[in-house]
């Protein structure tokens, strides 16, 4: 794996060496500096402290460009982590652009959920708590886009698998299920890299005056693993007495469209998916491998509206399983729907913001307010918190990790 990475590194150096190429550059240096500091409601406990400096530079010319970000993270005045988010080198003309090296991709119209975004992975290692700059994670790829006209194809190869960001043990955010025997967790076996264990994606746009489209598909690893029974004792007249579990990567086809079109004041958004191949959780006693195997779609239909200086926007999403069995852990059909209001005030230097989203057949919900401040000279200052409402389920299981937050960020 580390040898196809060297490889796209040295891709990269490959473009810059192209004559002609670089001639003539025109640099642009960037970045920022945060401070980040949350402490828990209940008890006041410290649970983030850091720092983190980012640095971007971006070098362009007539036909091509490179871009890299630098992040670097301190905690108690120790460098913690210092890695490239994106690292990427392009080539482009009148109708092409291709671009090789670290590199986050989004795509889809939802807001707070990921549908047809699946091509980047998450790092959940805060939750959903995270700034939404450090949410999404690059991968090793290339991208290659086709344009003509309002139309544009694109084209995603990543031969390196790279898998979202779980959180650590002893975190706040890991939440360990309660087993009544024995378990044993196996650490998961990442896919090797190589062509056939390659990731591939597709996606054609099309934007026009009063709608925006996408259709779009992809075969690649799950990014999250599913918990597999590698090894289980059962005892007659007794049951279930211990259990082995491995986490496994495996593979999901998907098919996905999402559009977007004005309608008098409001902006209508929907966006859908059918996953292939999707595994979920089951009955261990009933199911050998504890998942099963089904398709699943996905949809999300919202609106935007701005109504009395206030920008609104709704969200209703369901997620419903094909072909459904009781030995499946899960409801067949989750449905969720998302709130956010956004105001600003004094000439746009003081922002408000309220985000929610509710589980409708669990009853649990997360709730994030905002208020940021533009002072000036490139500072950025705000205040916010997280509550979690219910006693189980996906936001439900932090009902005890409410918390207040500020951050102090300089961008130069």
């Amino acid at each position: 794996m580390k040898r196809i990475r060297y490889c796209f590194l040295a891709l990269t150096a490959m473009l810059v060496q192209f004559p002609g190429l670089f001639a003539d550059i025109s640099a642009d240096v960037s970045g920022s500096l945060r401070n980040r500091f949350a402490v828990q409601a209940d008890d006041g406990a410290v649970f983030i402290n850091e720092q983190q400096l980012f640095l971007g530079l971006e070098a362009e010319t007539d036909s091509a460009y490179l871009y890299s970000a630098l992040s670097f993270r301190i905690q108690d005045s120790t460098v913690v982590s210092g890695d490239f988010k994106e690292l990427y080198a392009g080539w482009y003309g009148d109708f092409f652009d291709f671009r090789a090296g670290l590199q986050k991709i989004l795509w889809g119209k939802a807001d707070g959920v990921f549908i047809t975004d699946v091509v980047s992975p998450l790092d959940l290692s805060s939750f959903l708590t995270a700034d939404i700059d450090d949410l999404r994670i690059g991968v090793s790829g290339a991208k290659f886009d086709l344009y003509q006209g309002a139309h544009k194809l694109e084209f995603v190869w990543i031969p390196v698998f790279t898998p979202s960001v779980m959180p650590q043990s002893g975190s706040i955010w890991t939440v360990s299920p309660a087993f009544p025997v024995p378990l044993t967790m196996q650490a998961p076996s990442i896919p090797e890299a190589s062509l056939e264990n390659s990731e591939f994606f597709s996606r054609y746009s099309w934007l026009g005056s009063l709608l925006d489209v996408q259709v779009m598909g992809g075969w690649y690893w799950n990014d999250t693993p599913i918990a597999t029974v590698a090894d289980k004792t059962v005892v007659p007249g007794v049951g279930l007495s211990s259990l082995t579990i491995l986490p496994k990567y495996y593979r999901v086809g998907i098919l996905g469209t999402a559009f977007s079109v004005p309608a008098g004041p409001v902006i209508l958004r929907a966006e859908s998916a059918v996953s292939f191949n999707k595994r979920f959780p089951g009955t261990v006693l009933q199911l050998s491998s504890g998942w099963k195997e089904k398709n699943a779609v996905n949809y999300m239909i919202g609106a935007d509206v701005s109504l009395l200086g206030a920008t609104l926007s709704v969200q209703w999403i369901q997620d419903i399983i094909l072909d459904y069995e009781d030995s499946i852990s899960r409801e067949e059909s989750l449905e969720t729907v998302t709130g956010m209001v956004q105001r600003s005030f004094f000439r746009e230097t003081l922002k408000t913001e309220i985000f929610g989203i509710y589980n409708i057949k669990s009853g649990d919900a997360m709730i994030k307010p905002s208020i940021t401040w533009y002072p000036g000279g490139g500072f950025e200052m705000s205040v916010g918190a997280w509550f979690f409402i219910g006693e189980s389920g996906q936001f439900g299981q932090y009902d005890e990790n409410d918390g207040f937050n500020a951050r102090l960020a300089y961008y130069f």
